[in-house]
């Protein structure tokens, strides 16, 4: 029995081989390519009864998107090396931590490329804060040596800047390095530590600014960086205040 099916083990493979031998290789002998547009010519063939299934929800997701939480008196935009779009993103990071704990929140950092909108004059709604921060990105607090907060300043100045609350510091257009760079109008202290608010991505050193990732601590506050922006709205308006920032050279290229 062992006898005839070793036999017939090695019967499979020799013809699995002789047959691997003789099969010509496979190639290509046409393409044919098609422009398949995503656009309002595919409503033809939406699944209405999935869509009106659908409807209700989507109502009410737009009641609470809609939801006005502030006015914007001015446009704001992002761009750099600094802009009011990217102050205020940051302010909203840093102050309200700064006012329950000034000793645990020295500076803020944004990065101005995950600002994914502009917003014009008028009502700011929840909807607009999910346009600028569609991400789900936490506000995490690191421990963040003077020396790395250098480095950081000159890895954002490499850049052109970034948004920042908290700091300043001045671009040499030559070296492209920082300059006079403070942290609460104190110039930093290589030797001391500082706590530094901004997002959970940024912490992994995302975006030109591996500093941020050499940190000696890092605190998750339990809070998304969307709610904190939608927190901070709020808190302006109630205290009568629109939502506005404007550019004050906290980040500046020297002429």
């Amino acid at each position: 029995m062992r006898r005839n099916l070793r036999f017939l083990t090695v019967l499979i493979a020799s013809l699995a081989m002789m047959a691997a031998c003789s099969t010509k290789p496979l190639r290509v002998q046409q393409i044919d390519t098609e422009v398949i547009l995503i656009d309002s010519s595919l409503n033809a063939v939406q699944d209405t009864g999935y869509l009106a299934h659908l409807q209700p929800l989507r109502d009410s997701m737009n009641i609470l998107l809609d939801e006005v939480i502030g006015y914007l008196p001015e446009a704001m935009s992002a761009f750099l090396p600094e802009s009011p779009l990217s102050n205020w993103a940051a302010d909203a990071l840093l102050f309200p931590l700064r006012a329950n704990r000034p000793d645990k929140a020295d500076f803020a950092v944004v990065n101005i490329g995950g600002l994914r909108c502009n917003w014009p004059a008028g009502n700011l709604t929840i909807r607009s804060i999910f346009e600028l921060m569609p991400f789900e990105n936490q506000v995490v607090v690191l421990t963040l040596s003077g020396e790395k907060v250098i480095l950081l300043a000159n890895q954002m100045a490499a850049q052109g800047g970034q948004g920042v609350s908290g700091m300043t510091f001045v671009i040499d257009p030559v070296s492209k390095t920082a300059q006079d760079i403070r942290v609460q109008g104190k110039p930093v202290d290589a030797g001391k530590d500082y706590f530094v608010v901004t997002s959970d991505y940024l912490s992994g050193g995302a975006d030109g600014m591996d500093a941020l990732a050499q940190f000696k601590e890092r605190e998750f506050i339990g809070k998304k960086i969307r709610a904190q922006y939608i927190d901070y709205a709020k808190t302006l308006t109630a205290n009568n205040q629109p939502i506005a920032a404007k550019c004050d050279g906290r980040v500046r290229v020297r002429e």
